[in-house]
């Protein structure tokens, strides 16, 4: 996070499904009435940086695919969710939209996100917003989990804990918010500091997901109290 959390790059991007995807199964109760109950599974994807693949022996070179990617600029096809506009405002973030990167600063307690129209989905922007959201939770003020400096040097596992946090509650929160297909964009880097952490503590996962229901619970609760 440093100063801010550098997750997207709004215009040059690539989608990845959430590592967790939603599982509903119906059950029959007591009274032999249908219930259904919905739980997570997790799936892992494979990521691997450019410069370790060597295209010498391959017709498709990596510079071309580069040049092709480097100049996309998506154009949203959706439109904005009053609803879900709605849930945000009343949270009373200090949100603003410039530039093509969407961060949370610790420092000023400021949101930075990209336009909505710079988006490829509402999904996408929605979850996005969702993941600084949930840093903007960390601040003292609000569930305090900046307590150690660690947290803002993105080489820790301090931050990639926090990342793991905020990307787990973008997902619950968005579940909750009715988004039917949650695309989260993460670079590989992201990707590589949660497997490294879930290599060094087997219980790092769970007790993120643990942190990351608190998240959703304070904001689920702090729109219904104003």
């Amino acid at each position: 996070m440093g100063n801010y959390s550098e997750r997207y790059s709004a215009l040059k991007r690539r989608s990845l499904r959430s590592p967790l995807s939603a599982v509903t199964k119906e059950n029959i109760n007591e009274k032999q009435e249908v219930e259904e109950k919905q739980f997570f599974s997790v799936k892992w994807f494979n990521v691997f940086n450019l410069d370790c693949i060597d295209d010498s022996e391959s017709e498709i070179k990596k510079k071309d695919i580069v040049s092709k990617l480097s100049g996309i600029v998506f154009n949203n096809p959706d439109e904005r969710d009053s609803a879900i506009d709605c849930f945000i405002n009343s949270l009373k973030a200090d949100i603003t939209h410039q530039g093509d990167r969407a961060y949370y600063s610790v420092i000023s307690d400021k949101i930075l996100m990209p336009q909505f129209s710079d988006f490829q989905s509402k999904e996408a922007y929605y979850s996005t917003l969702l993941h600084e959201l949930a840093h903007w939770t960390g601040h003292p003020n609000r569930l305090d989990r900046f307590k150690k400096d660690s947290v803002l040097d993105r080489s820790t596992r301090e931050y990639a804990f926090e990342e793991l946090i905020a990307e787990l509650a973008s997902v619950y929160t968005s579940n909750h918010l009715g988004l039917s297909e949650v695309l989260l964009e993460n670079h590989a880097s992201y990707l590589n500091s949660w497997l490294s952490l879930l290599k060094n503590d087997e219980h790092a996962f769970f007790k993120a997901a643990k942190l990351a229901q608190k998240v959703n619970k304070y904001l689920i609760e702090k729109k219904e109290n104003g």
